[in-house]
């Protein structure tokens, strides 16, 4: 049966995390609240989002500089996507992105590559360590998220989900605020699934969901091509004054 794990609790090294414990001569300890799973592994339920490569993130552009763009990935760790890796693509204050962890160095700053914008939606924060939850085992929660209140979800691993407004994007908002409270909850899939058929009045089978459903876990959108070049706008346009755009959290 599963359970909770507290801070300073005892546990096995083997089967944590090692950014999310801690050992000393006497035993290996959690560091944040975990939950130990029917198999004995510790699961982190807590804690920043630890930046690795090949990761597909979610940010806003929190400045515009000569050779690339400062990327707000919802971390302590600074990101950075360099112009020569946003491939003509023209980004402007505030605009949101995913992209792809390229490298990160021994100080734990992020360069990202492969950016694609996300328009027409609205952003969510979760607690990144819950991710997986929301994705579910072979994309299960997400693709019934999906199927249910017909939206596209897009989920970086940073935390950040992005949701667009072309379909029931309130009610998968309540879905996944569940989720992230109830990420320890055993039958969690089975108890969403009856959430959002209640709520929409279909008939919803994990089973049936699961052979129709393409996911869109990590599925990116289209790559936009900007004709106009970066550099040569930037030498005319310097003069204009740089208008920063209103960015905000759905709550």
């Amino acid at each position: 049966m599963s359970k909770i794990i507290m801070p300073g609790e005892e546990i096995e090294q083997e089967k944590t995390t090692p950014n999310y414990s801690y050992t000393d001569e006497k035993g290996t300890y959690a560091s944040v609240i975990s939950l130990q799973t029917e198999d004995g592994k510790i699961i982190p339920l807590e804690g920043p989002y630890q930046p690795t490569p090949n990761d597909y993130v979610i940010g806003h552009v929190s400045d515009v500089k000569f050779g690339g763009y400062e990327i707000d990935i919802n971390s302590p760790y600074k990101a950075f996507l360099p112009m020569a890796n946003a491939f003509n693509l023209k980004l402007s204050l505030g605009d949101i992105i995913i992209a792809k962890v390229k490298t990160v160095n021994e100080v734990r700053d992020v360069e990202l590559e492969d950016p694609r914008i996300l328009k027409n939606g609205v952003l969510i924060r979760i607690t990144p360590l819950k991710v997986p939850r929301l994705i579910g085992k072979r994309n299960s929660m997400l693709n019934i998220l999906t199927y249910a209140t017909e939206t596209k979800i897009y989920v970086g691993k940073n935390g950040l989900v992005f949701i667009s407004q072309d379909g029931n994007y309130t009610l998968a908002i309540e879905a996944i605020k569940i989720i992230e409270k109830q990420a320890h909850v055993q039958g969690l899939t089975q108890k969403i699934a009856d959430f959002l058929a209640q709520k929409t009045n279909k008939q919803i089978s994990i089973e049936d969901v699961q052979q129709k459903s393409q996911t869109v876990s990590y599925i990116l959108p289209e790559k936009q091509n900007n004709s106009v070049n970066y550099y040569h706008k930037s030498r005319f346009e310097t003069s204009r004054p740089r208008q920063k755009k209103s960015f905000r959290f759905r709550r």
